[in-house]
């Protein structure tokens, strides 16, 4: 096989249902100078037995004896990867055969980016379709200012972390994930990254992201986490947007606070009283509170026509 020129980084728990499909995406790619380190964060199901009964020298799997969570996983396979490029991967989601050839074709054109995201469909448990990739007219390179005015727009720019390769001959090896972070370890990691490097979008759909009720984002303490991390990442970009006082506080307030402040509600609504109260007072240190909760409660009163048409207003003030 040629020299290594990329590495997927697979991270898996109990992923059994799924992780045959995404594996054998990965091995029957158009691009074959890969390797593909899998780590196994201590399954309780056949997943292990699973990645064993492939006979594929491309595969290396580390089973971990003790929990290491997702970025921790990730953290190990970076640091034994070889590759120059390093592309995350999920167990349960589908590559498609042309996904590391355009990734490296991307990086072979644009050697000084730092980061690269690509786009995709979703699919269901059962791999139908369930969203259509639209063109998404988002620049291909974004220097940090931009990335961060289209961050605060849109959120994190990459939907999944398989849709994100990095480029380790270019930001080095000083780059990994925080491990206390539960929610948002991936948009956090891309922030830092964007500080100093360019970050590459390919407008092209090569990967399938299953959504399915099993996934951490769908369980409710995740709800809090996101706020919390959320919250610090915002303040981040705005860092490094470098935009008027008055467009920071009706962006913030407007756009972004209010979805926080909605689910902190969700945490109500759940009967989940301690992580809603610690919520509230999160948003107090950002904003007046009662401000935010006029802006949320106008966002509920409108239609999403006329949101989106509020929404793209202020939008245009902040990248433009």
């Amino acid at each position: 096989m040629d020299e290594i020129s990329i590495s997927v980084l697979l991270a898996v728990k109990n992923g059994a249902q799924f992780i045959r499909a995404s594996i054998d995406s990965v091995l029957n790619q158009d691009y074959q100078a890969f390797e593909l380190l899998i780590s196994d964060d201590n399954s309780t199901d056949n997943t292990i037995q699973i990645i064993n009964s492939y006979a594929d020298k491309r595969i290396t799997l580390f089973s971990q004896k003790k929990s290491l969570g997702q970025f921790g996983n990730f953290n190990f396979l970076l640091k034994k990867s070889k590759g120059k490029i390093a592309h995350f991967w999920s167990h349960d989601d589908v590559m498609h055969p042309n996904c590391l050839s355009e990734t490296i074709n991307f990086y072979t054109k644009n050697p000084s980016i730092g980061m690269s995201y690509c786009s995709g469909d979703y699919i269901n448990e059962k791999g139908e379709v369930t969203q259509e990739w639209e063109y998404d007219a988002t620049p291909a390179i974004l220097d940090n200012k931009l990335y961060a005015k289209y961050s605060l727009s849109y959120g994190c720019l990459a939907g999944s972390i398989s849709q994100v390769a990095i480029n380790r001959d270019k930001i080095g090896n000083d780059y990994f994930f925080k491990k206390n972070l539960v929610h948002s370890g991936d948009f956090d990691l891309w922030t830092r990254i964007a500080k100093n490097h360019s970050i590459g979008f390919i407008p092209k759909k090569l990967t399938s992201i299953r959504n399915h009720p099993n996934q951490v984002s769908h369980k409710a303490a995740s709800n809090y986490a996101s706020v919390v991390e959320g919250i610090n990442i915002t303040n981040m970009l705005f860092d490094l947007a470098k935009v008027s006082s008055e467009v920071k506080r009706k962006t913030k307030r407007e756009l972004i606070l209010i979805h926080y402040f909605q689910r902190i509600v969700v945490l109500l609504i759940r009967k989940e009283f301690r992580l809603f109260f610690s919520g509230l007072n999160l948003l107090k240190k950002e904003d007046n509170l009662v401000l935010v909760f006029f802006a949320w409660f106008k966002f509920r009163l409108r239609n999403r026509k006329t949101f989106l048409l509020h929404r793209k207003k202020i939008i245009s003030h902040l990248i433009n």
